[in-house]
């Protein structure tokens, strides 16, 4: 989810949004926290919500809120932090307490390292922490239970740090990767749980901001190289999509008041594709199956084959739909149609669904929607047709070559 920032021309906003499945969906509860930009948020897992702690609007707040999916509550505590601005918080799952880092206090940078426990707000005391800054970075590494903070500043971009320091419930640990990226603040930055790593993008160590990709495996930092990716940038609100098991990155502040609405995902990349294989038959060139023209088996699209080679007298024809090219239960594949009357023909794959489409003039186009779902990715199907053809065959029938979907996403 996400709550606040500022629109083109710096204007703050109250604006809570959700997103699932590349739809944002925008939520009217009736109270919500005021207008605001550099507030701290992170999901408290333990107690199903999401904390919200000051950040700047008119002034820098104090408050505190939670939002459980469908409305903001302010909490309340006797004990708060002073109102600031640019602090960064992470969510400590084995300690199920959220943790923050400092912060700008009207004109102080602020070096204090709180813990909220769902009910109220304690100062810890280490015997070792990263200096005072803002405007930097916080995540979980759930495989090494600890939380990561990177970067930051001192206020102004004057001084920015490069420095990854973690958090093990009793003190702060400077790291001593072999590689760092430059210094910056204002970065975007998640925990990637599918491959155990931090993802850090863009924020400012240049005038205009950047948009470099890094990862941290806990060892050391590795720079990404990527033919596209987001645009030059910082700010930008970066969160990990567990269910699609993705970074997703939204928006971002370019240069001077502007602001984009772009959004991306890091992550495994799986692309839509369709393969003929094996060989159709009857008269001429045969029964042959492929993708329509401009059409792919993307998820949550609708997805259009185009069938050639039907006689013109023939109406319709029958597609089908299996998850094996190999086996027909007990039988091997391709298996001979001969002996069933289909000479020179072959079953190039199992036959889980099937359906049937019109056919005009000797073509056919079957569609079918491809469900959006992610267990879906990178998945595959095959696809064969059979048609009419008398006088064609013994029986009567033709059968196109097999078609291999591998179900993508983007």
């Amino acid at each position: 989810m996400m709550y606040g920032g500022r629109k083109d021309g710096g204007q703050p906003t109250h604006e809570t949004w959700t997103l699932r499945e590349n739809v944002w969906t925008l939520h009217r509860p009736k109270v919500s926290p005021n207008p605001r930009y550099a507030h701290g948020m992170a999901y408290d897992e333990a107690r199903n919500e999401t904390v919200l702690f000051a950040g700047q609007g008119s002034h820098a707040t104090r408050d505190v809120w939670v939002w459980d999916g469908s409305q903001w509550t302010e909490r309340k505590p006797t004990i708060v932090p002073t109102p600031q601005y640019g602090h960064a918080m992470a969510y400590d799952a084995a300690r199920k307490r959220v943790v923050l880092f400092g912060g700008m206090a009207q004109t102080k940078v602020l070096a204090e390292t709180w813990e909220w426990d769902g009910t109220a707000w304690t100062l810890m005391k280490p015997k070792t922490s990263p200096s005072a800054r803002l405007h930097h970075r916080m995540v979980y590494d759930s495989l090494r239970k600890r939380v990561l903070l990177f970067g930051g500043s001192i206020g102004g971009g004057a001084t920015a740090y490069n420095e990854t320091w973690s958090w093990d419930g009793k003190t702060w640990s400077l790291e001593k990767p072999l590689v760092s990226p430059p210094a910056r603040y204002s970065a975007g930055m998640a925990y990637d749980r599918k491959h155990d790593r931090v993802v850090l993008f863009g924020g400012y160590w240049s005038a205009s901001g950047s948009n470099d990709t890094w990862t941290y495996d806990g060892k050391t930092w590795a720079q990404q190289s990527y033919s596209t990716q987001p645009r030059h940038g910082a700010t930008q609100s970066v969160a990990y999509d567990a269910r699609a098991e993705q970074v997703v990155l939204y928006g971002g502040h370019l240069f001077f008041a502007l602001y984009h609405r772009e959004l991306w995902r890091w992550g495994d990349h799986f692309v839509a594709s369709a393969t003929p294989y094996g060989k159709g038959c009857g008269p001429a060139q045969g029964l042959q199956l492929k993708s329509a023209m401009g059409y792919d088996p993307t998820l949550g699209s609708r997805y259009v084959m185009n069938v050639a080679g039907l006689p013109w007298t023939t109406s319709s024809g029958l597609i089908a739909i299996g998850a094996s090219r190999s086996r027909l239960g007990p039988v091997p594949l391709p298996l001979d149609l001969g002996p069933f009357g289909m000479k020179s023909c072959n079953l190039y794959q199992s036959f889980e669904l099937s359906w049937s489409f019109v056919s005009r003039v000797g073509a056919g186009f079957p569609e079918f929607v491809v469900p959006h779902r992610y267990e879906l990715r990178g998945t595959k199907a095959y696809a064969q047709v059979l048609g009419l053809s008398p006088g064609a065959t013994k029986a009567g029938l033709i059968a196109s070559n097999g078609l291999e979907i591998t179900f993508g996403y983007q």
